[in-house]
């Protein structure tokens, strides 16, 4: 356990000093004179602003999983309507979606599930963020649900860049890159994933990755429905 928080320490501080480096380097140029360019100060100051941006969202990310992982986040046991929470999350995500084809599959009549809405929201919100972010304009993004023995097997589904083989197993660990050039194109904490497989833990389910490099990627989330939960 101390390997590991020793591990992850050093990975924060390590992704923390990325953007306070661009940060900095930047406001020195501004102050060294590149103010009175108007033209280059515009620039320097939208990159400051979008590490700036990223910084803060690394951190949220940190606190999110740290207070997951330390069982310090209440789970709260509601009724959770799974076509209500995914309308939800994707009216969130209109703007980044709509240059996408978007297809649902979700029977009206689909039992809900008992759980924490605000934490299965996050969870859904970093898969369909991940699907947009490495999915071509005008791809495929699907989610689709359905009951099988018990549980309520939630996919989100694309037909983007897809994941290497050998990457499959680690995708889900905590600052994992499949490599640092898609990152820096693509952008995110590293952490998306991580307070996934968290989340979808601390509410007893599971998680399940089909993915081929080069054709797309699904995550289906498996989670107890709620009869099942309350017989326990």
């Amino acid at each position: 356990l101390e390997d590991i928080r020793a591990d992850f320490a050093a990975n924060v501080s390590h992704e923390l000093r990325t953007p306070l480096t661009a940060i900095r380097g930047f406001a020195e140029t501004l102050l060294d004179g590149a103010y009175c360019q108007p033209e280059s100060a515009l620039r320097f100051a939208q990159i400051i602003h979008n590490e700036a941006e990223r910084l803060s969202e690394l951190i949220e990310d940190v606190l999110k999983l740290s207070k997951i992982e330390s069982g310090r986040v209440a789970i709260a046991k509601e009724s959770v309507d799974v076509l209500e929470l995914v309308h939800e999350v994707m009216g969130r995500l209109h703007e980044r979606m709509k240059k996408h084809q978007i297809k649902i599959d979700i029977p009206d009549d689909l039992p809900p599930i008992q759980g924490d809405k605000g934490l299965l929201a996050q969870a859904l919100h970093n898969l369909l963020d991940n699907a947009v972010k490495y999915t071509q304009l005008q791809g495929l993004i699907a989610v689709s649900a359905k009951q099988q023995d018990g549980e309520i097997l939630l996919s989100v589904r694309d037909n983007g860049i897809g994941i290497p083989e050998e990457a499959k197993e680690r995708i889900f660990e905590r600052f994992y890159r499949v490599d640092r050039a898609r990152t820096r194109r693509f952008g995110g904490t590293g952490l998306g994933l991580a307070i996934v497989k968290h989340i979808v833990e601390t509410h007893k389910g599971g998680l399940q990755l089909n993915s081929v490099e080069g054709k797309g990627t699904e995550v289906i989330i498996s989670l107890p429905i709620m009869e099942r939960v309350e017989k326990e």
